[in-house]
Formats: C-alpha cells, sequence, structure tokens
C-alpha cells in the first residue's frame, strides 16, 4: 500500500484486489470476464425466476402472470385473467428470458461466430430493455408490485451493466490526489 491511504481506503483496495483483476501500478481495476459472464447470467436467472413468481399482490392474494405456473406459496394464490395488457407483459416477460438465455449461449461461442461478434450482446441488451418494457406495462395496471417486476428489473440491469461493462470495458481508477479545498 501507499502512504496517504487511509484505512477506509486501504480496505475497498483490498476488497477490490479480491473481486477484480488489478492492472498496472497506478491502481486501475477492471472487472474480470468471468465476473461480467457471471453478472450476465444472474441477470438472465433473473428473469427466467420472474416468470415463475407472483407479479401483483393484495393483503393476503398473490397474483401470477397468465401462462405462468403458479406456484403454492401457501397462502391463495391467483392468476390475472388473460387480457390483452396482462397478456402483452407475460409474453414480454417470457420473450425476455428466453432471449436472455439464447444472448448466453451465444456469449460461450463468441470466438466461433467470426464477424457476428457483436451479435450476443446486442441479444442480451435487447433482453434487457425488454425487462423494462414488462415492469413498466405491468405498472401502468395499477397493481401493487410482488416479487417479479423486483426480479424482472433486477435481472435487466444486472445484464445490461454485464453488456457496457463488456463492450466499454470501465475501469474504475484511484488516485491518491489530495481535494483542493473550495474557495
Amino acid at each position: 500500500m501507499q502512504k496517504g491511504w487511509s484505512f477506509r481506503e486501504k480496505a475497498f483496495l483490498d476488497l477490490c484486489v479480491l473481486c477484480v483483476g488489478v492492472h498496472a501500478k497506478e491502481r486501475r481495476f477492471a472487472l474480470s470476464p468471468r465476473w461480467i459472464s457471471l453478472l450476465i447470467v444472474v441477470g438472465a436467472s433473473f428473469d427466467a425466476i420472474s416468470t415463475f413468481s407472483p407479479w401483483g399482490s393484495t393483503m393476503r392474494t398473490y397474483m401470477f402472470l397468465p401462462w405462468s405456473p403458479t406456484l403454492g406459496l401457501g397462502q391463495n394464490v391467483l392468476s390475472f385473467p388473460p387480457t390483452l395488457e396482462f397478456t402483452i407483459v407475460s409474453v414480454t416477460i417470457k420473450i425476455a428470458a428466453v432471449l436472455a438465455w439464447i444472448g448466453v449461449v451465444l456469449h460461450e461461442y463468441v470466438e466461433r461466430l467470426g464477424r457476428l461478434h457483436l451479435m450476443p450482446y446486442c441479444v442480451i441488451f435487447v433482453s434487457s430493455i425488454l425487462s423494462f418494457v414488462a415492469v413498466a406495462l405491468f405498472a401502468q395496471t395499477g397493481w401493487l408490485f410482488s416479487f417479479g417486476p423486483y426480479l424482472a428489473s433486477f435481472g435487466g440491469i444486472c445484464k445490461a451493466l454485464g453488456v457496457i461493462t463488456e463492450k466499454l470495458e470501465v475501469e474504475v481508477v484511484l488516485n491518491q490526489g489530495k481535494a483542493k479545498p473550495r474557495k
């Protein structure tokens, strides 16, 4: 460690060294490809789990999307009626989950794709956008959120962050420079 680093900064650096690959002498940190792949897989998993989770709730009733398996959660479990708005939400989140896993499989075989090396990232990013669209459409129905919209949102965030950090090569740079007082 360099002189001048506070205890919190040293602890943060130690944590970053454990979780992230370290580059150069000037404290640059970039996520390793393994962590980025894991972030994308976690996002795809949350999308898939959200299709099996309740999306709406009342006091003691969990409401599932149409054509989703209703898991017995020990309380009253119902499905939304297959009206147009709930059907669109259900189809959108299912397409997002399927596209996410297609993107994960394509991401694993990206070396073999040649000129189509951006295709997995495009598929995963479109899946991320569809996750947000499904949550936004469900929010317009006026129902209270249950587990499903939160899982879909978190899945969309994980997938988008995975694609952005992979393609933009995001790095964290820590400086030891002292802050100048404001005038």
